[in-house]
């Protein structure tokens, strides 16, 4: 993605996606994500390379901003925890 000023504004090279499974945790989707990502690099590095490079803007109207983490949005009850609101 090529770095501009403002919310998902840089045009972009190349896009990779895959599902959540319902039995993924942050470990199993850290890999997947970490495989995904270093194929995509590997990609996009020969695209540029080899001078094949499509650059494709952003659609502005899709960006979105995630609200400001508070305090009690970083509380974690574990089950069997009685709750101390």
């Amino acid at each position: 993605m090529r770095i501009e000023e403002g919310m998902d504004a840089g045009a972009m090279l190349l896009q990779r996606a895959i599902p959540i499974a319902p039995e993924d945790d942050a470990g199993t989707l850290h890999d997947r994500l970490a495989e995904l990502g270093a194929s995509a690099l590997a990609d996009a590095l020969r695209m540029l390379s080899r001078g094949e490079a499509t650059w494709n803007l952003q659609d502005e109207t899709r960006a979105t901003r995630a609200p400001k983490l508070r305090d009690e949005d970083c509380r974690l009850e574990l089950a069997g925890t009685p709750s101390r609101s």
